[in-house]
């Protein structure tokens, strides 16, 4: 139950037994009161959120309230003051909403708030506990297993919990006593260098993109971006712009798994999975759209459901996303070796919908390079998976990409991996030059590859492949494929098809003889009869 109470913050923190022990304790003493309830003569300023969700104290004053109140109107809020106090609350409010999460939603509210700000939240649903804020320059949070702390500063809140948020004006940290990981860039510097840029949207605020554009047409220029660890956006009226016929759903957002090479988990956050009814909602609305085949893609595909429910989910969720009608193929994109299951691989061969397709980007074959990349297998592992998966799905199709030239990388590197392609003879395989990534370790590595030394190597193994590809499209002539149209060839009696084995733009096409009046998205069974290098030829076939 929310304490009813009159005061000061620091009634609160005795009614909550949060903060009272802690040095630096903000807002004590000099803090007005807004508190769960109507106005009266004890309470001259409560401020909570329209079905009382949030309550809330505040110290200090919101330079573009204004502009916060406008975006929370549009959203369906009412306001019976005019003080900025309650612009804050539901602002608070309005990102608990979308989060479910009290750390996240004062975050991500102190984050579009400018001015000087104390603030203190308590919330309905977690009873008994205090979040607070300041904002003076920083914003400090902190949180531990038993309740949440408020503090002025970093090393008296450390004394308590060894779990501390500090948000700047440009940046997210978290602190231990032993080290900080930053999550944000410095979004005023991009600006300074382009000064052309009328906004940043950061990658967890996409649903703020038609907002961002009715500022800036108004002559405003407001940027909009979220905690790097918000859960992600799914309540957006999508659009698809992939031609109607084949939609990428994307199931997770961020990566745990902080490859050497890597800044995804800086610019992309944690790994965290969209619920499993929000995919089925989404993807149900795409199938009565037309869409036919579904393409599941994430930085890691393969951990989905972890952080949500415990374990792996992507085998539950492909049986449950095959049961919506409409679908025909559903494909999967960004498997991390290490995690394909027993459980993965028998749901991909017991679901006809499930295309007999993976996507393994294994980076390298070298142990020595493998340690160095910060990947989790070994060579022996690979062979292992791979294996696994010929047997027990004989006509996979496995599509992998490697780095050539990673610092470190010797001759002998290289021609333990170029031996390794040579053997599993990957239906699909693709090769860069290793790229250095400001602020990833391997930016910084000893022992980096000269440019022409990286794009030599990436040419011979791609000159391998090229050969293990062409050979196995002229293996598949002779057989009947069920393929998916996705256009005709202009003044020719030709279509343009892929079979289960392409994915759009990065695999190869079979391109389809016949007189008859086909629409894209229709998928017709064809016999190959003949190919050309990556691609298939064939004719419609009758039985």
């Amino acid at each position: 139950e929310i304490v009813k109470a009159k005061g000061r913050l620091r009634v609160l923190a005795e009614k909550t037994n949060d903060g009272m022990a802690m040095q630096g304790t903000c807002g004590i003493g000099h803090t007005r009161w807004a508190t769960h309830g109507e106005p009266s003569e004890l309470n001259a300023h409560p401020h909570c959120s329209d079905d009382r969700n949030v309550v809330g104290v505040h110290n200090g004053i919101i330079e573009n309230y204004q502009e916060l109140k406008a975006k929370l109107l549009r959203s369906g809020y009412t306001f019976y003051s005019q003080t900025d106090t309650e612009v804050a609350v539901k602002l608070v409010d309005y990102y608990y909403k979308k989060t479910g999460t009290p750390l996240e939603a004062i975050s991500r509210a102190m984050l579009r708030i400018r001015g000087s700000y104390a603030f203190g939240v308590m919330f309905k649903d977690y009873p008994g506990k205090l979040f607070a804020a300041r904002k003076d320059s920083p914003l400090i949070i902190g949180q531990k297993d038993s309740g949440c702390l408020i503090a002025s500063d970093v090393p008296a809140i450390l004394d308590q919990t060894r779990r501390v948020y500090y948000i700047g004006n440009l940046e997210i940290a978290e602190l231990s006593r032993d080290e900080i990981h930053f999550y944000n860039i410095d979004r005023e510097e991009i600006q300074k260098e382009i000064p052309q840029v009328d906004a940043i949207i950061g990658t967890t605020a996409i649903d703020e993109i038609v907002a961002a554009l009715e500022e800036i047409l108004a002559g405003q220029k407001q940027n909009h971006y979220e905690d790097i660890n918000a859960a992600p956006v799914t309540e957006t009226n999508r659009v698809v712009t992939t031609g109607g016929h084949f939609a990428y759903l994307k199931i997770a957002e961020g990566c745990d798994k902080h490859c050497t090479y890597c800044i995804i988990p800086k610019v992309r956050g944690n790994y965290r999975s969209v619920p499993k009814e929000s995919l089925l909602k989404e993807a149900t609305e795409l199938a009565d759209k037309g869409v036919r085949e579904l393409i599941l893609v994430a930085q890691e595909t393969t951990l989905y459901g972890m952080d949500l429910y415990g374990k792996k989910e992507l085998p539950r969720l492909l049986h449950e996303l095959a049961q919506i009608p409409g679908i025909y193929w559903i494909r999967i994109l960004y498997c991390y070796p290490e995690e394909i299951t027993d459980e993965l691989i028998d749901a991909i061969a017991a679901e006809p919908k499930v295309c007999n397709y993976l996507d393994i980007p294994i980076q390298h074959a070298s142990d020595n390079v493998l340690k160095r990349m910060g990947r989790r297998t070994d060579q022996a592992e690979l062979r292992a998976i791979i294996g696994k998966l010929r047997e027990k799905i004989p006509d996979i199709c496995l599509r992998t990409t490697l780095i050539s030239g990673f610092p470190g990388e010797t001759q002998e590197d290289f021609e333990e991996l170029y031996r390794f392609v040579n053997e599993m003879e990957f239906d699909r395989l693709g090769v860069f030059p290793y790229s250095q990534e400001e602020d990833t370790p391997a930016a910084t590595m000893e022992d980096q590859v000269p440019q022409e030394v990286k794009e030599f190597r990436r040419d011979e193994l791609m000159e391998l492949q090229q050969a293990i590809a062409f050979d196995k499209a002229e293996d598949m002539v002779g057989r009947i494929l069920t393929v998916m149209i996705e256009g005709k060839v202009a003044d020719e009696e030709t279509y343009v098809a892929r079979t289960y084995r392409d994915a759009p733009n990065v695999d190869g096409y079979l391109f389809v003889n016949t007189s008859a009046n086909l629409m894209t998205g229709d998928f017709v069974k064809v016999l190959v009869t003949d190919s050309n290098e990556y691609d298939l030829i064939g004719e419609i076939y009758h039985e």
